[in-house]
């Protein structure tokens, strides 16, 4: 009995099968982490299913560093980050000279197979009338350190009033393509023309797009579907 070449139909089965592997593993926008203030420690963050963050710390030289301070708005309290860095931190530079900074960590959740950051947001404002205040962001991922995504960036307006900061991240290649347990570190240097002159931050948030391992059962399934199906496909074609 004549064999029939198996190769083209093989091939297509084994690119449907790996085409709806790809589908299950599914690629969502997500929150990633997020400090509200009031505790070290992040309110959002999730180390299986998105990523794990770090308690704020705050570097050699900040004067101030008060994550439990509070500010009134629309007749609320809230609780805010206010910082102020030590004397002669006066310029992006300087404070990254005098460790004028705070910082956290990422951690890529355990069942994350692929995690792309996009943006990192937060709201900021100076504590007074006094100028220059302002902060910058650099990251320290699996293949770069002390990498600048946002440069000296000034605040022009004073509590109460904030202003939400996007800082855009899906541009940094080392930012993209990370796979769990990899970690990503964020160090903010703040900048002030007195150590008695503040900063406030609220809101701080990681932003992603993550994709998750599939389940055990679901890879399963569909390598037993595909065994059916190039079982089925050689019996027919061999009678």
């Amino acid at each position: 009995m004549k064999q029939l070449n198996l190769a083209n139909p093989c091939l297509a089965l084994l690119t449907g099968a790996a085409v709806l592997f790809l589908a299950c593993a599914r690629c969502d926008a997500a929150t990633l982490l997020q400090y509200q203030m009031g505790q070290l420690g992040p309110q959002t963050q999730d180390a299986i299913n998105t990523a794990a963050g770090g308690n704020l710390t705050a570097g050699s030289g900040m004067f101030q560093f008060n994550y439990t301070s509070t500010l009134t708005l629309n007749g609320s309290i809230v609780p805010v980050l206010t910082l102020a860095p030590i004397n002669g931190s006066t310029t992006f530079s300087l404070a990254l000279a005098n460790q004028s900074w705070f910082t956290f960590n990422l951690t890529v959740g355990s069942s994350v197979a692929d995690l792309d950051l996009t943006s990192l947001t937060l709201n900021a404002a100076r504590g007074g009338a006094g100028t220059p205040r302002g902060y910058g962001v650099l990251v320290t991922t699996p293949t770069t350190s002390n990498e600048q995504v946002q440069g000296a960036t000034d605040l022009t307006t004073a509590r109460p009033n904030s202003v939400l900061q996007n800082i855009d991240l899906s541009g940094f290649t080392s930012l993209q393509n990370l796979t769990a347990g990899q970690v990503v570190t964020f160090e903010i240097p703040v900048y002030s023309p007195l150590s008695t002159s503040t900063l406030i931050f609220d809101d701080i948030t990681v932003n992603g797009n993550v994709t998750l391992v599939p389940e055990p059962t679901t890879a399963s399934l569909l390598g037993l579907g595909t065994l059916a199906m190039l079982g089925f496909h050689r019996r027919r074609i061999t009678r």
